[in-house]
């Protein structure tokens, strides 16, 4: 008997400033650890769990990175964004294949962050001459490149491409 307040999408906001726990992460410390969320824009425990024998060169000539596990126990490969493969390959380079790529990761490592800025280059890697689609509104097919979306989707282990432009794109 109680009156709720109608929830509208409007209302609802998604802090994108430092928040506390971030203070107590330094970058700066995790250089590869923060390289490698920025260039695949995987989840912590996909990171926490890859091993050196899933960073590799598929068939093209492009580097991937396998997870084995995602979210869901789906795997997927996920194509390392261009501009940071040269600095994944020295990272992994002469190591052990069943060696985990980081013996630690931090928890208070924001890789939400670093998912959703992945996203965002990732998208503009494949959609050259579309800007990102507008942060406000309701978004119509116009405003974004499908296939562009549906790539950046796949990338980041979802199924459905509303998910990467409503919570990674805008």
């Amino acid at each position: 008997s109680v009156d709720l307040p109608k929830r509208r999408q409007e209302d609802i906001t998604r802090s994108r400033l430092p928040v506390k726990h971030d203070r107590h992460f330094q970058p700066k410390n995790w250089p590869h650890q923060v390289l490698f969320a920025r260039a695949t824009g995987l989840r912590w425990a996909e990171l926490r769990d890859l091993r050196i024998r899933e960073v590799y060169t598929n068939e093209c000539g492009q580097l991937v990175v396998y997870v084995k596990n995602g979210k869901g126990g789906k795997s997927r490969e996920v194509p390392v964004l261009p501009e940071y493969e040269q600095d994944m390959r020295a990272v992994i380079k002469g190591r052990e294949p069943e060696e985990h790529v980081f013996d630690r990761m931090p928890t208070a490592m924001d890789v939400q962050s670093y998912r959703r800025g992945s996203a965002q280059a990732r998208y503009q890697h494949h959609a050259q001459q579309r800007p990102l689609p507008p942060a406000q509104g309701r978004l119509k097919p116009t405003d974004y490149d499908a296939d562009a979306a549906k790539k950046v989707s796949k990338a980041l282990g979802h199924q459905r491409k509303s998910i990467v432009l409503t919570h990674y794109l805008r």
